[in-house]
C-alpha cells in the first residue's frame, strides 16, 4: 500500500493514502491492521483517502504497524473481504458526507456556475435517466424510471433547465436515502444473526498460537476448549466435547460431539476439548451460509409482497393516463410534468422490503431465524406447528422436580450428595442440581475425591475409597454395570416417568435418582 505519513506523535501515526478507499474495503482494510498485535485502534477515512493508527509500544511498535500497512496490497484485501462477506459498511457518517456532496455540490451550481454551464451540466446528469428509462422500455416496462425521465425531459421541453436540475437532485436525494435504509435494515439483520470469532486456536505440532479466523485454511488443525467458540466449520479430529449449536438449529441444550462428527461455525464449546480439521473456508462457513440466503431473502418473498410489487408496476401506466387527462384539460406542461411525478410505486415497494427485512431483524433477536417473507404468511394461516425438539419449546433452564433415595438413603443425602458432585461443572443439568440444594439450604463439605467429568457420559469420584458415578443411565446402568432392581425401576417409573433422570450410584449400588424437568417457555 503507497502512503506517506501525514502527522505523527508516540502511540500514533496518521497516513494520507494515495487515492480515496472504496466503502466497500474500510472493513476489510481495518481488519488486516487490527489484527497487528500492537495495534488498539484503527479509523479509515475513505472519502480523504486517510488511515489513522493509534498503538501501544516503542519503536518497535512503530516499525511493526509500518510493516502492516507495507503489506497491505489488492489481494490481501480481498482475502480480508472473505472474513466479513456480509460487512455493507453502512455508516451514518457516509449518509451524512452523500447528502452533503449532493446538496453542496447541486446549489454551488446553482449559484456559481453561469447559466450555459448549469444548462449543460443538466443535460448531461439526464443521461443517466434516459439511460435507465430506455432500458426499461427495450424490455416492455413501463415502469419508474419512464416516468421519471418523462418528467424530467417536460422540463427540458419547457425550456426550464433549473426545475429539471432541481427534479433530478430530489430524485438523487430520495434514492440516497432508499439505499441507506435498505442497507441499514439489512445490516441490522446480519449482524443480529452473525457472531463468529475473530480469532482461533491454531495447532501447529506441538504448539498452538492464536491467530486470525481469516487466516484460516482448509486443512488447518484447530483447539476448541470448555468456554471458546467454534471460528470456522470443520470436522472432528479428535477429542470429545458438549458443543452448543442453539445459533444453528435453535436447540439450546449442548449435543455431544466427537471423533468423525462436523461442527460449525457459531457454535460454542460448553464442555471438554475437541481438535477440529477446518474442512471450509471462512467465507464458506455454514452460519455464514445462512447468513447469505438472508440476504438472498427477496427471494422467498410472500404473496402479499408480490402482489404488492405487481400493484406499484401497474400504478405507473395510470401515471400516465393521469398526466394525459391533466395536460388535455389544462394544457400546461408545468402540471402535466407535476402529474407525472405523482409517484406511489416506489413507496409500495420500499415499504414492502424493509418491512420484511426490520420483521426478520426482530425474529433473530428474539431467537429464531425467518428466511423470507412468504414464511411470515405461511405462519400466519397456519393452524397447527409441528416442531421437531423440545428445544424450541422449553426455557432450557433444568430444574430438578424429584429426588428418589434408593438402599438406604435419604432425599436429602442423595441431593446434598449429588450437589457436592456437580458443583464443580458449568453443564446446565448439573447447575440444576445445585441450585435445587441451595434452595433447600443444603450445605455440605466435600468427602470426596478429585471429580473426573466425562464428557456427555457423567461425573466419577471417590468417597471414603468408594467409587462414586452421577450421571446418564446409559452411564451408571450400561458402562458401570450398576444394577437396577425391579423394585427401584418400579418406583423411579412411578415417580420420574416423564422426566429427564441422572443417576447416582456409590461402590456399585445405586442410591438415588433425580428427576429433571426443562420447562415450557
Amino acid at each position: 500500500m503507497k502512503y506517506t505519513i501525514e502527522h505523527e506523535i508516540p502511540g500514533r501515526i496518521r497516513v494520507r493514502l494515495y487515492g480515496r478507499v472504496p466503502e466497500a474495503d474500510v472493513d476489510a482494510l481495518e481488519s488486516l491492521m487490527t489484527a497487528c498485535p500492537c495495534v488498539s485502534s484503527v479509523n479509515v477515512y475513505p472519502r480523504i483517502g486517510s488511515l489513522s493508527v493509534t498503538f501501544a509500544g516503542g519503536d518497535n511498535a512503530r516499525a511493526a504497524v509500518l510493516s502492516a500497512m507495507d503489506a497491505v496490497d489488492a489481494k490481501s484485501i480481498e482475502k480480508a473481504k472473505l472474513a466479513c462477506p456480509t460487512a455493507l459498511s453502512v455508516r451514518t457518517h457516509s449518509l451524512l458526507m452523500d447528502i452533503a456532496l449532493l446538496v453542496g455540490s447541486h446549489f454551488a451550481r446553482k449559484w456559481f456556475l453561469p447559466a450555459p454551464l448549469r444548462a449543460i451540466h443538466t443535460i448531461w446528469h439526464y443521461r443517466l435517466f434516459l439511460k435507465a428509462a430506455v432500458n426499461s422500455l427495450l424490455h416492455a416496462r413501463l415502469d419508474v424510471p419512464v416516468l421519471d425521465a418523462a418528467a424530467i425531459g417536460i422540463s427540458f421541453v419547457m425550456g426550464d433547465f433549473a426545475t429539471a436540475s432541481s427534479t433530478m437532485f430530489l430524485l438523487d436525494l430520495g434514492e440516497t436515502l432508499e439505499d441507506y435504509t435498505r442497507a441499514r435494515s439489512e445490516n441490522q439483520l446480519i449482524y443480529s444473526l452473525l457472531g463468529a470469532p475473530e480469532n482461533a486456536q491454531l495447532v501447529c505440532g506441538d504448539q498452538e498460537m492464536t491467530v486470525p479466523t481469516a487466516n484460516l485454511k482448509t486443512g488447518d488443525l484447530i483447539a476448541v476448549r470448555t468456554g471458546m467458540p467454534v471460528s470456522v466449520d470443520g470436522v472432528v479430529e479428535r477429542g470429545v466435547a458438549m458443543v452448543n449449536q442453539s445459533t444453528l438449529t435453535g436447540e439450546p441444550l449442548a449435543v455431544e460431539r466427537t471423533v468423525g462428527d462436523d461442527v460449525f461455525a457459531g457454535t460454542a464449546c460448553e464442555d471438554g476439548e475437541i481438535f477440529v480439521r477446518v474442512k471450509a473456508a471462512t467465507g464458506e462457513t455454514k452460519l455464514r451460509s445462512i447468513v447469505s440466503l438472508v440476504e438472498l431473502s427477496q427471494s422467498m418473498k410472500a404473496d402479499a409482497q408480490t402482489k404488492r410489487e405487481r400493484l406499484a408496476d401497474r400504478i405507473v401506466p395510470w401515471n400516465f393516463l393521469l398526466a394525459g387527462v391533466v395536460a388535455l384539460t389544462t394544457r400546461s406542461l408545468v402540471k402535466t410534468s407535476a402529474a407525472l411525478m405523482v409517484d406511489y410505486s416506489c413507496a409500495l415497494k420500499l415499504t414492502g422490503s424493509i418491512s420484511v427485512l426490520s420483521a426478520m431483524s426482530q425474529a433473530a433477536k428474539a431467537g429464531f431465524t425467518v428466511k423470507g417473507s412468504k414464511h411470515f404468511e405461511a405462519f400466519a394461516q397456519a393452524d397447527t406447528i409441528v416442531f421437531d425438539k423440545t428445544g424450541t419449546l422449553t426455557e432450557a433452564q433444568p430444574q430438578v422436580k424429584c429426588v428418589i433415595a434408593l438402599d438406604g438413603w435419604n432425599r436429602t443425602q442423595v441431593l446434598r450428595f449429588a450437589a457436592c458432585l456437580e458443583e464443580h461443572f458449568p453443564h446446565p443439568v448439573a447447575r440444576a442440581v445445585v441450585r435445587a440444594a441451595a434452595e433447600k439450604n443444603l450445605k455440605h463439605r466435600e468427602r470426596h475425591a478429585a471429580v473426573e467429568y466425562i464428557v456427555a457420559h457423567g461425573i466419577a469420584s471417590s468417597i471414603d475409597g468408594k467409587r462414586a458415578v452421577i450421571g446418564s443411565r446409559h452411564f451408571v446402568v450400561e458402562d458401570e454395570k450398576v444394577v437396577v432392581t425391579d423394585e427401584d425401576q418400579r418406583k423411579i417409573d412411578a415417580e420420574a416417568s416423564d422426566l429427564s433422570t441422572l443417576y447416582l450410584a456409590v461402590d456399585g449400588a445405586l442410591v438415588g435418582v433425580i428427576g429433571i424437568d426443562d420447562p415450557l417457555k
